[in-house]
């Protein structure tokens, strides 16, 4: 069970150091969006305030592109165990902030991360950054 999680996390890692400018230009674009609209500083207790539908709506389409991304399963899945989709949302650019310091070392070689395609030799899928 272990192996099978260090060898995913080594996965996500591979995709996004295959394409670290991609994933950070995604990254960036959502987190200087939701600092402009003012959502990353909505404590707990105004989560229970509604959002706009322009927001909700932008905050699933941002939750599907990081989970995408990440290849951690649909927003879906998060937004069940989280019941939020800000939470979600917050949760998932964290996982994103850890997993570029590893790219990071993956690439200068600082860390040796064997996936399970890289031992069949098929390349790393890509996120679509369209």
């Amino acid at each position: 069970m272990i192996l099978e999680q260090a060898q995913l996390l080594a996965e996500i890692v591979a995709v996004v150091a295959g394409s670290i400018a991609g994933c950070n230009a995604l990254y960036n674009k959502i987190m200087n969006d939701l600092q402009r609209r003012k959502l990353l500083r909505i404590e707990v207790e105004r989560e229970k305030i509604a959002l706009t539908r322009e927001e909700m709506i932008l905050i699933g389409e941002y939750n599907k592109l990081m989970a995408d991304m990440l290849q951690l399963g649909t927003p879906a899945s998060i937004d069940a165990r989280t019941e939020k989709p800000l939470v979600s949302l917050k949760i998932l650019l964290s996982v994103y902030r850890r997993i570029r310091i590893l790219a990071d070392y993956r690439i200068k070689r600082k860390a040796l991360l064997p996936t399970k395609r890289e031992q069949t030799s098929q390349p790393p899928r890509l996120p679509d950054l369209r």
